[in-house]
C-alpha cells in the first residue's frame, strides 16, 4: 500500500500534502499511541493525593453529590468571575465518582482520564491529517506539556473541557471533510459540550460554522436537523439555569460585572503572553508557588527558558501547515489556534491562563507540525542534524516530565502565601477529616482574609464531611459575631488565624488535636467542646422574640455607649444572606445615630444555635428607642448594596431601652 501523501495543487498554484484517506493505522502506530500514553497516563496519575483543593472545588463537589443523591440536577455551575454562571455540564463528570466516594481524589482521577482521552484524540488527528512525525511529536508534546498536567487533575472550571472541544474538532474534520453523516450528527452536540463550560470557550463557535462551510456540498440537511436537536439538548440544562436565575431574584442584568482591563500595551499583550506560555510549558511556577519560583526552577535543574524552542516549532508549524497541507485542514486549526486570543486582544473583559485551555491541543499539533518540518528540511542537509534537532525535542519534552515531578513534590511540602500558590494538598486535608468525622456540629474559626478563608473555611471541608455532619459553621476573625452551638461541638481554628481574646474564651479548650500541614502553613487545631461556652462580653437584656422574614429571631440586646450586642435565635440554614441595620431615637421620636453591617451568612444557620453581633455605634444617653431591620440579599455580603439594603422594607424589631 503507497502510504506517501498525495500532492494537490490549490487554485492559487501552491502545492500542498493531504494525508487523510492515505494511512489506516498499523501496529507500529498503536505501539507509539501505547507509549505516549503510558508517559502521559504516569505523569497524570502519579502522586494522586497532591491535589490543589479550595472553595470552588467543594462548590463542585457539592452540586456533584446533590445530583448523585437525589436532590436535583444542577442547572448551574459556580458564578464566574464576572457573576454570570457557569455551566453545568463540567459539574456531570464528577457525578459518579462522588456518588462512589466523598474522597475527591477519584473524582480527580476521572477528570485526568478524560486528559488522558485528549492526548489519543490529538495524537489521532495528527496522524490521520498529517502524519506519523506530527502525531508521536504532538501527542507526546501535550502529555507532558505542565500547563496540562495541571489542569487535567482538576475538577475546578472545566479544566477537562479540552477533551471534548479536541473530540469535537476531530469529529468536525471526519463529518465534514471526509463526509461521514454519523461525524456531522455528532460534532455540534460534543463541541457544544466543551465550549459551554466556560464563556471564553464560546469564542471557539465559529469553528462548526467554518466545518459547515467546508462540508457545504457533502452536508444532508436531514443529518443536521438531527446534530441541531442534540445540540439544543446540550445546552438545554445550562439554558434553562440562566433563565430560572434571570428572572428570579438572584441574579439580574445590572450585577454582571466583567473584571475591568485598562486600555493599555500590556493588557492588549496579556492574552499573547498567556498563549507563549501554554505553548512553551513555561509559567507555571508562576501560578503554583510564585514567591518560591525561583527556587522551584532551581531544584529542577534544567533552565526552562530552552523550553521557548517550542514556540518557534509552532511558529514554523503555522507556516508550513498553510504551505504544505490541505487549506481546510488549515483553517480550522489556525481557527482553533488564534481565535481565541485574537478576540481576547480587546481589553474588555479580564483574562487568565485557564480561558485557554481548550486551545492548547491545537497549540501541540503546530509545535508537531514544526518540528516535523525541521526534521525533515535538516535532514535533507545532513541526517546528523536531523537527529539532533528530534534530540534536542526530545531532552526538552524529557525535562518538562521531570519538570513536573519535581513541581509535584515541591508543592507537596512547601507553602507559598499569595494568590498565586499551590493550596494545602488535599491529603493534608484529609487528615483534617479523618479527625472530624466523628463530630456532627462543627464551628471553623478562620482568617478573614478572602483567600485563606477561600482555602481554609468550613466550605472547603463540606463535600468531605457530607455523611457525618449536621452542620458546619465558619466564624471569622474579626467578623463582629460569634455563635454557640445548642450542643456539644468541635472549634476547630484554622491554619494563620490571628490570635482573638472573645474567641479563645469561647471556642479553646484543653480537649484538643493539632493536625500539622506544610512547613510554614500553620496548622489545624481541633477542639473538643462538651460543656456549652456561655456569652461573657456582656449582660445581655431579654426581650420579647421577634422573627423576621427569613426565620431569624431577635431575642435579646446589650449596650455601651460606644457599641451595641444583639442576641438571635437561628433556624435552619437559608439560601440569602442578610444585612441588619439599627436606629436608635429620643422620647420625641427623633432619629439619633444609626448604623448597618453584615449578617451572619446565611448557609451558616443551624437551628437552635444563638448568634450574637455587635456593632461600634454612638449610643447617646437620651436614647429610648431602638429599631432593628434585618434585609435579605441575594448576594455574597461582601458584594451587597448596604445602603439599598437597608432601606428595603421588612420585619422591623422595636426594642424600648429605657424611661427618661
Amino acid at each position: 500500500m503507497n502510504t506517501s501523501a498525495p500532492i494537490s495543487v490549490d487554485k492559487f498554484g501552491r502545492t500542498y500534502t493531504w494525508q487523510h484517506g492515505v494511512r489506516r493505522i498499523t501496529k507500529q502506530d498503536v505501539g507509539v499511541l501505547l507509549i505516549i500514553l503510558l508517559v502521559g497516563g504516569v505523569l497524570r496519575f502519579v502522586y494522586p493525593e497532591v491535589i490543589d483543593w479550595s472553595n470552588d472545588h467543594s462548590d463542585i463537589a457539592l452540586l456533584a453529590q446533590q445530583f448523585a443523591y437525589g436532590k436535583g440536577i444542577p442547572l448551574t455551575g459556580q458564578p464566574s468571575s464576572a457573576v454570570i454562571p457557569h455551566s453545568p455540564v463540567y459539574i456531570y463528570p464528577s457525578i459518579i465518582p462522588f456518588s462512589i466516594t466523598d474522597n475527591p481524589v477519584l473524582a480527580s482521577t476521572v477528570s485526568a482520564f478524560l486528559n488522558l482521552i485528549g492526548v489519543a484524540i490529538i495524537w489521532l488527528i495528527g496522524l490521520r491529517y498529517f502524519g506519523r512525525i506530527v502525531a508521536g511529536v504532538a501527542g507526546i508534546a501535550y502529555a507532558v506539556n505542565p500547563w496540562v498536567l495541571g489542569y487535567s487533575r482538576s475538577i475546578w472550571s472545566g479544566d477537562h473541557r479540552a477533551m471534548f472541544v479536541s473530540l469535537g474538532v476531530l469529529l468536525g474534520l471526519l463529518g465534514f471533510l471526509e463526509g461521514k453523516r454519523w461525524a456531522q450528527v455528532l460534532c455540534l452536540p460534543v463541541l457544544l459540550v466543551g465550549i459551554q463550560t466556560h464563556y471564553a470557550g464560546y469564542t471557539l463557535l465559529p469553528l462548526y460554522l467554518l466545518f459547515l462551510w467546508i462540508g457545504r456540498g457533502k452536508v444532508n440537511w436531514k443529518t443536521m436537523a438531527s446534530s441541531f436537536v442534540l445540540g439544543i439538548l446540550v445546552l438545554l440544562p445550562y439554558v434553562s439555569g440562566i433563565l430560572i436565575t434571570l428572572l428570579g431574584e438572584t441574579l439580574s442584568a445590572t450585577t454582571i460585572r466583567p473584571q475591568p482591563r485598562d486600555f493599555s500595551l500590556r493588557e492588549i499583550a496579556k492574552p499573547y503572553g498567556h498563549l507563549f506560555w501554554l505553548t512553551t510549558g513555561m509559567g507555571t511556577e508562576l501560578y503554583s508557588a510564585r514567591e518560591n519560583a525561583a527556587e522551584l526552577r532551581a531544584q529542577a535543574m534544567f533552565p526552562t527558558i530552552l523550553w521557548t524552542v517550542q514556540g518557534v516549532a509552532a511558529f514554523l508549524g503555522l507556516v508550513s501547515l498553510w504551505k504544505h497541507y490541505a487549506r481546510e485542514v488549515a483553517a480550522v486549526l489556525s481557527v482553533w489556534a488564534l481565535l481565541t486570543v485574537v478576540v481576547f486582544t480587546w481589553p474588555i473583559i479580564g483574562v487568565y491562563p485557564h480561558y485557554f485551555i481548550p486551545v492548547i491541543p491545537a497549540l501541540a499539533l503546530l509545535i508537531g507540525i514544526g518540528v516535523a518540518w525541521l526534521i525533515k528540511a535538516s535532514t535533507r542537509l545532513s541526517k546528523v542534524l536531523g537527529v539532533s534537532i528530534a534530540g534536542m525535542y526530545g531532552v526538552i519534552f524529557v525535562s518538562q516530565a521531570m519538570f513536573w515531578l519535581v513541581s509535584l513534590a515541591y508543592l507537596d511540602t512547601h507553602f507559598t502565601p499569595s494568590q498565586f500558590g499551590f493550596g494545602t494538598p488535599i491529603h493534608y486535608l484529609m487528615d483534617v477529616r479523618n479527625e472530624l468525622k466523628q463530630h456532627k456540629n462543627i464551628v471553623f474559626i478562620t482568617n478573614r482574609d478572602w483567600l485563606d478563608f477561600s482555602r481554609t473555611g468550613s466550605r472547603v471541608f463540606a463535600p468531605f464531611l457530607r455523611s457525618t455532619t449536621t452542620c458546619l459553621r465558619d466564624v471569622k476573625i474579626g467578623g463582629d459575631y460569634a455563635v454557640i452551638p445548642n450542643e456539644p461541638f468541635a472549634a476547630v481554628f484554622a491554619p494563620r488565624t490571628p490570635a482573638d481574646a472573645l474567641l479563645s474564651a469561647l471556642y479553646r479548650s484543653d480537649n484538643s488535636t493539632v493536625v500539622p500541614l506544610r512547613s510554614g502553613e500553620g496548622v489545624y487545631t481541633i477542639n473538643r467542646i462538651e460543656r456549652l461556652p456561655e456569652w461573657s462580653k456582656s449582660i445581655m437584656t431579654p426581650v420579647q422574640p421577634v422573627t423576621f422574614s427569613n426565620g431569624a429571631q431577635l431575642i435579646g440586646y446589650s449596650s455601651t455607649s460606644s457599641q451595641l450586642t444583639l442576641q438571635w435565635a437561628l433556624p435552619q440554614a437559608v439560601e440569602d444572606n442578610s444585612m441588619y441595620s439599627v436606629k436608635l431615637f429620643d422620647a420625641e421620636n427623633q432619629l439619633l445615630s444609626e448604623g448597618e453591617a453584615e449578617f451572619w451568612p446565611g448557609r451558616n444557620w443551624c437551628t437552635g444555635d444563638q448568634l450574637f453581633t455587635w456593632l461600634d455605634i454612638d449610643i447617646p444617653e437620651q436614647a429610648t428607642l431602638l429599631q432593628v431591620t434585618l434585609a435579605s440579599s441575594a448576594l455574597e455580603p461582601s458584594a451587597a448594596e448596604s445602603g439599598a439594603l437597608a432601606a428595603q422594607n421588612g420585619v422591623k424589631a422595636t426594642i424600648q431601652l429605657h424611661e427618661k
